[in-house]
């Protein structure tokens, strides 16, 4: 959620409220900044990750009521499961002392209701930056089959740096209890961005949505919505019977490309609008950019679609930059060197980076760029291939079907290396490894949950954003470009000259960095020690994201996700899409961690 960075969020709000300072879960409620019918919303801390984050808390009344309660749980976590740039992420779904809250991104910015206020009307670049961005985060949410139902400029959110995010995907809505408008008992919407159909009765779908998107961009355009009326039903009765006023006459500066979207989207007929928020998308991706105070990148990606030179707006960096999203799978070494160079200029940092961690330990970071991959594996042939394990071993692969296309936005810092019992000693101030005392060894024995608290307390010393890579980020790096087995090929082997396992490791981990590296500067990615993801365990990846996120929905939520083998373990289990899982409070003599960073 966004608020005003100027404006006075206690105004008009209870003067006491019981719930500021206290806990649910483990998320702390600082300051309420809304208060509505249908939820109160305070912003707080997540004290488990030291952000600050936006919670969501259902009013008692409605508390009470166990089908809405299910319902909006539902739909919240559906929700959850979209993963966008331009979606207000949704870290929590969850209930603490009878309060059901959802606990979510917190942007400092403002809304597009707030900035028409007080701008009167957008200039035509700045209002084709920001529509671009909401159709790729609708185009998103319904590849999910997640309908918004209430698209309106309350609900867009602008950052600082003008960086777009929709909010309120997909949360339930009960019915008689909106403050904008009921017809005879059925919750609508607001009347101002309501699509003709649902004015007039019917459900709201994946068309009702691009209707919105059209009545909410003709306000931001033409500086009113397209039917005024002095009453809620005045304005209904024009969306189903009226004329759609001309934009032309009310906007002559906007450019009649634009125009032409915004009037087709307004059509009465749902048929008569864009086929999906997709076919709108390239349809705005073809419009002449206007000049702007802020002009947006040429295109924005469609979901799921591989897309050449693809660019997206990122909140990380100063405006203006960008990195490229890279199709073209799989590739060889050079290329990938190539994309790590292009993008590392881009970004105007070099490759790769070294942070002081004190008592003389530093960590190494190699940047990942942003890319689409095939993660997991192929099923095996009938009868299985011969170089492929049998017998129980063989039930790993199941755990790797179905291979699917993962498209990672962004790219990042991954740590060269697994982290070293000195930069372990450094951050954490004990030694928890089984082979103490060999500082450059990888630190071993440490538990998913002892991970987070490392992070964590990384995060807070460097005053970056630090964490456990997805596991999807981690197959991705690890590859580093390659379709095979391992990220030199499938020939096991030649898994000696990269790291240590069971057949060359003696027992016992080495140091780090002393074996070669992946095309990405990677190095012992394929053993040495076990690593720890941020997921938690699902078996096999059907309705696995395709974003390259972290998968916290859903699975065996007692389990976390391994990757990359280990130096007690042989060449198969060692191969770039294998995944085992433990409990997160599991402590190995062969688990470890590898760390990511994802602030430039």
């Amino acid at each position: 959620m966004a608020r005003r960075a100027d404006q006075d969020e206690t105004a008009n709000l209870p003067p006491d409220d019981p719930l500021v300072g206290q806990a649910l879960g483990d998320f702390v409620l600082e300051r309420l900044i809304f208060s509505g019918p249908m939820s109160c919303v305070y912003k707080g801390r997540q004290r488990s990750r030291g952000r600050a984050v936006a919670i969501k808390v259902l009013p008692p009344d409605l508390a009470r009521d166990a089908s809405y309660v299910a319902r909006f749980s539902r739909e919240a976590l559906a929700a959850a499961a979209v993963k966008h740039p331009n979606i207000i992420e949704v870290f929590a779904v969850s209930h603490d002392r009878g309060h059901h809250f959802i606990a979510m991104e917190f942007v400092e910015g403002e809304s597009l209701a707030a900035a028409i206020e007080r701008e009167g009307r957008l200039a035509p670049g700045r209002a084709l930056a920001i529509m671009k961005q909401v159709a790729a985060a609708v185009a998103a949410a319904h590849a999910q089959r997640v309908v918004h139902r209430d698209i309106k400029p309350g609900n867009i959110l602008l950052s600082a740096d003008g960086h777009v995010k929709v909010a309120d995907f997909g949360l339930a809505k009960r019915q008689g209890l909106d403050a904008s408008v009921t017809v005879a008992g059925t919750r609508l919407g607001t009347p101002f961005y309501m699509a003709a159909e649902v004015a007039d009765g019917k459900r709201a779908d994946a068309a009702s949505d691009l209707y919105s998107i059209g009545a909410t961009f003709y306000h931001v355009l033409a500086g009113r919505p397209p039917f005024e009326g002095e009453t809620h039903s005045v304005v209904i009765h024009r969306h189903v019977n009226a004329e759609v006023p001309s934009l032309a006459e009310l906007a002559p500066d906007v450019p009649p490309a634009l125009r032409a979207i915004i009037h087709r989207l307004l059509a009465k007929r749902p048929a008569d609008r864009y086929a999906s928020a997709e076919e709108l998308l390239a349809a705005l991706n073809h419009v002449e950019q206007p000049p702007s105070a802020a002009a947006p990148p040429a295109a924005v990606a469609l979901p799921g679609t591989p897309q050449p030179n693809t660019q997206l707006p990122t909140p990380l960096l100063a405006a203006g930059a960008r990195w490229q999203v890279y199709t073209g799978w799989p590739f060889d070494a050079a290329q990938a060197r190539r994309r790590q160079e292009e993008t590392a200029a881009a970004l105007g940092v070099p490759v790769e980076q070294e942070i002081e961690l004190g008592n003389g330990a530093r960590m190494r970071f190699a940047l990942i760029p942003a890319g689409e991959f095939l993660m997991g594996t192929p099923p095996p042939t009938n009868p299985p291939q011969p170089d492929r394990p049998s017998g129980g071993e063989a039930e790993h692969y199941r755990d790797e079907f179905p291979q699917h296309r993962v498209k990672l936005t962004a790219p990042f810092w991954l740590g060269k290396f697994p982290a070293t019992q000195a930069e372990w000693e450094a951050v954490m101030g004990d030694k928890p490894s089984h082979f103490a005392g060999r500082p450059q060894n990888p630190v071993e024995q440490v538990s998913w949950e002892r991970s987070q608290d490392f992070v964590r307390k990384l995060a807070a010393s460097l005053g970056r954003a630090v964490r456990l890579p997805s596991e999807a980020e981690w197959e991705y790096a690890c590859r580093a470009g390659a379709a095979t087995e391992f990220c030199f090929g499938d020939d096991p082997g030649g898994l000696g000259a990269y790291t240590w396992f069971a057949d060359n490791a003696g027992g016992a981990t080495h140091p780090v960095g002393e074996k070669q590296p992946n095309a990405w500067g990677l190095h012992d990615a394929h053993g040495n020690v076990w690593e720890w993801c941020e997921d938690v365990w699902h078996p096999g990846y059907q309705g696995a994201p395709d974003d390259g996120s972290a998968w916290l929905t859903g699975g065996e939520r007692s389990l976390r996700v391994l990757r990359g083998g280990a130096w007690d373990f042989y060449p198969w289990v060692c191969r770039s899409a294998l995944r085992l899982w433990l409990n997160p409070w599991s402590a190995w003599i062969n688990t470890g961690v590898r760390v990511c960073l994802e602030d430039f």
